[in-house]
């Protein structure tokens, strides 16, 4: 398989997180490529070692950052901590080898927990293999992105994409000039909805099972429902795609213990959590944010803790 990873050199040891995990559950020579702006040698070093001793191959791509400083981050945007290396992936379409046809894409904040070979034999003509995403905001993204609300919205943390056709759909400069004349809330993944959002096709839940998946009784949109029990106690992929990562003390994703599973087979092995909200401005923000998500889940009003996946 043809694996892409994109990140800074501070997501270096989580990105050797998900390489390990990928192949340890997927045997087999596969070929790594990272497009980043900078990774130091001795991040370089240790990522191409691990790769290379599950026998695969790798391959680096350094893009300038200056062409994205403007793009949308922070405040206005829907997650602030959120980084510019998320728009990283955009240059894929520019940098990887013409002679790649189909790759796989994975976010560093995934957990690969099963063999991904039916996905990448999954026979489609579409440019993006991708699962359906939160449907609470469905509507709204279609209609700030300007496109039909029946294509709705993909979550852009796994995909399968379709290289050979994607290219001439977009491209950095195409998403430039999408960023410019329409309103980004959720960084790049708005970009590849608005380019692909009518040439994609949905994929099961259990290749990319998300925070908001595993949280009480959470909106499940309806091509899932027959799914997601399954999904929930065998993922093919588990992704923490909310603010707490498993690296954070404060993350009770009911799956964070696969982290520091595949964490010690790295040279992070003795690497601890640490605290997400350090200040003491954070601490009480983020306790009396805690109080009121009690509170509404006491009344019944919405719900925020994790389901017990052992009774599923």
């Amino acid at each position: 398989m043809n694996v892409l990873l994109t990140f800074d050199n501070n997501y270096t040891q989580h990105a050797c997180v998900v390489t390990t995990s990928f192949c340890h559950n997927n045997p087999g020579r596969h070929n790594f490529y990272i497009i980043s702006d900078n990774i130091s040698d001795n991040n370089q070093e240790k990522i191409a070692k691990l790769v290379k001793s599950y026998k695969g191959n790798i391959e680096f791509f350094f893009i300038k950052k200056e062409e994205i400083t403007d793009f949308p981050i922070g405040e206005k945007t829907a997650n602030s901590y959120v980084s510019l290396a998320t728009y990283f992936r955009l240059f894929m379409f520019d940098v990887l080898p013409i002679s790649i046809n189909k790759i796989l894409y994975l976010d560093c904040d995934i957990i690969v927990n099963c063999s991904l070979e039916k996905l990448w034999n999954y026979n489609s003509d579409s440019c993006i293999l991708a699962i359906e995403d939160n449907i609470t905001y469905t509507k709204n993204n279609c209609k700030r992105l300007q496109y039909n609300e029946m294509y709705s919205y993909f979550n852009a943390g796994i995909l399968l994409i379709n290289l050979q056709e994607a290219r001439f759909l977009l491209n950095i400069k195409i998403a430039s000039e999408y960023i410019r004349t329409h309103k980004i809330i959720y960084h790049d993944q708005d970009v590849l909805n608005g380019i692909f959002h009518d040439k994609k096709t949905f994929i099961d839940v259990k290749y990319n099972l998300l925070d908001i998946y595993l949280v009480k009784n959470a909106p499940i949109p309806d091509r899932y429902k027959d799914q997601i029990s399954d999904a929930i106690k065998n993922p093919y992929i588990i992704h923490f795609s909310g603010p707490l990562k498993p690296w954070h003390k404060e993350c009770k994703n009911p799956y964070k213990n696969l982290y520091y599973k595949y964490l010690k087979m790295t040279p992070w092995r003795d690497y601890k959590p640490v605290y997400k909200y350090n200040t003491i401005k954070e601490r009480t923000l983020y306790l009396t944010k805690l109080t009121l998500k009690y509170i509404l889940e006491k009344l019944h009003i919405k719900y925020y803790s994790f389901i017990d996946i052992k009774k599923i």
